[in-house]
C-alpha cells in the first residue's frame, strides 16, 4: 500500500461500509481489535466491525504518520492516528490509536492489529443514558 491507497482504505474505514472495508483483505486475514478477541477471517472480521459500528454514529480517522517495515510475507505498516468518533447520542470523542497492518506480497491485508481503548465510549454512552 502507498499513501495513497492507506488514506483510501482509512476513508472506506470512516464510510463505515464493509464491503469496502474487508475489500483488501485475504480471505483468511486476521483482525485483532483492542482488547477484543481475535477475528479470523472476512466473515469473522465483518461480523467484529458490525458490532462495533452499532456504537457509533460516525466516525473520522486522522493519520498522524505512517512507518514501514517488512515481515515474512511482505511489507509491514504501522500507521498513527487520531480517530474521533461520533456517538449515537451526539457525544463526540476523540482517541489515540495505532494501528499496525501486515500485506502479503500482493498488497493484500493478511493481519490487521488496532491498539486502542475504547472504554472512554462506553462509559459515554452508559454515562448518557443515566442521566
Amino acid at each position: 500500500m502507498n499513501e495513497t491507497q492507506i488514506k483510501d482504505f482509512f476513508k472506506s474505514v470512516d464510510g463505515l461500509n464493509l464491503d469496502d472495508i474487508l475489500a483488501p483483505f485475504t480471505d483468511d486475514a486476521r483482525l485483532q481489535f483492542g482488547n477484543a478477541p481475535v477475528a479470523v477471517g472476512k466473515n469473522a472480521i465483518r461480523s467484529a466491525l458490525k458490532e462495533f459500528f452499532s456504537s457509533i454514529r460516525t466516525m473520522h480517522h486522522e493519520i498522524i504518520g505512517v512507518w514501514t517495515g517488512y515481515w515474512e510475507e511482505g511489507k509491514v505498516l504501522s500507521v498513527e492516528l487520531a480517530i474521533t468518533y461520533i456517538l449515537p447520542n451526539g457525544t463526540r470523542l476523540t482517541v489515540p490509536c495505532n494501528s499496525t497492518i501486515r500485506l502479503t506480497s500482493t498488497q493484500q491485508i493478511q493481519d490487521y492489529r488496532i491498539f486502542i481503548d475504547i472504554s472512554p465510549i462506553s462509559t459515554l454512552q452508559s454515562t448518557a443514558i443515566c442521566i
